[in-house]
């Protein structure tokens, strides 16, 4: 369950308050997705689609989707949420009798290529939206398109009450050694590389008795990345007890719960999640200077912005907040604020519920 469908979750569930009838199309199927959407009595359409197929038989699929969704699903608008799955409705739409569909950007243009086919459909939606200003500024730079016809919005992020504590404590057995996380799936779009070299010279300069740990939590999609991160690790003198790969986490927040610091080291993004969940749990974040980060930290935020690529850097500001822990529960506090104050669901779903009651031209509430 990455981010982008997460923010669909909310987006159904806002929905179905309003008595709407919600149907979620999934290109592949899993438990998880049913999971999050059983207990709303949602129906789940698996439908087999990949992108990457060969030209022939992503043609032969998309007219089975027109059929599928011109004869069963009859849908009145098509909501895809991120950019390579609005390119896909994008062009199957003026087929479905759907009145309705937008582009929505929840990444920073991931495996979109600045085709013509992308241009000539982008410019035929209803209405194009972003979550963060990378995505917008992807689709203005790659298409040509003005940025201020596309809507940038703020992802909704829950902020919890209280989250359990002391279960990675008691389950990685760390007792009172410092934690610093980074929640995200390893892949070439994150920057673990980068994090590992800092995490040398932190743990090199750390005054306490015990050596804190750092915990690389998230899905392992490419096993030649993590290894490599492995063998980088062991070559730098980190054991397997400095540097954690623990796998995916279904709840992130007993995690965010126990970190002392949460770390977002990345080379592109939209407006991480990550980093929002955290600071809405009074986590103090340092993350890599990129456009998204420095959306979700905000301009109080931007001392906690490593540049790119600079291990040295990322290791000063990491270090910083780790020995100091009244700063640290001070950002955490302006950061809890923030998410608060700009992030909430329902400023995301009334902005989406706007759209789409424009688009249809009718509420539907």
């Amino acid at each position: 369950m990455g981010g982008a469908e997460r923010q669909g979750v909310y987006l159904v569930e806002h929905l179905k308050r309003l008595g709407a009838d919600v149907e979620v199309l999934a290109f592949e199927d899993g438990e998880v997705v049913r999971k999050d959407l059983d207990h709303l009595g949602v129906k789940v359409v698996a439908f087999p689609y990949y992108f990457r197929w060969p030209r022939a038989k992503r043609a032969r699929a998309l007219g089975s989707l027109v059929r599928l969704l011109r004869s069963e699903i009859k849908p009145d608008a098509l909501l895809p949420f991120v950019g390579i799955h609005s390119k896909t409705m994008a062009m199957v739409w003026p087929y479905t009798g759907a009145r309705f569909c937008w582009w929505n950007q929840q990444d920073e243009g991931r495996d979109l290529t600045g085709t013509r086919v992308e241009s000539r459909v982008l410019r035929k939606v209803s209405t194009i939206n972003s979550n963060s200003y990378a995505g917008r500024d992807f689709l203005a730079g790659t298409y040509g398109l003005d940025p201020g016809s596309i809507h940038v919005y703020n992802n909704g992020t829950p902020i919890p009450e209280r989250a359990e504590t002391g279960v990675w404590r008691t389950r990685e057995q760390l007792g009172e050694r410092k934690i610093v996380s980074m929640i995200a799936n390893v892949t070439q779009f994150k920057d673990h590389e980068t994090l590992i070299r800092a995490w040398k010279m932190v743990r090199d300069r750390s005054r306490d008795a015990q050596k804190p740990v750092l915990i690389l939590a998230g899905h392992l999609r490419e096993a030649d990345t993590v290894r490599k991160l492995k063998i980088q690790a062991f070559e730098l003198g980190l054991s397997g007890d400095d540097v954690r790969f623990p796998g995916p986490v279904d709840d992130v927040q007993p995690l965010f719960a126990d970190s002392d610091l949460v770390v977002h080291s990345s080379l592109t993004e939209g407006c991480p999640n990550a980093v929002c969940e955290a600071m809405a749990m009074r986590r103090a974040v340092v993350a890599t200077d990129i456009s998204g980060s420095r959306q979700a930290l905000g301009t109080e935020g931007v001392e906690w912005l490593a540049v790119p690529r600079n291990s040295q850097d990322l290791a000063e500001r990491i270090i910083r907040l780790l020995e100091n822990a009244e700063l640290r529960n001070s950002v955490g506090d302006a950061n809890r604020q923030r998410i608060a104050s700009h992030f909430t669901i329902e400023a995301m779903n009334q902005f989406f519920q706007a759209e789409i009651e424009k688009g249809l031209g009718r509420s539907i509430a």
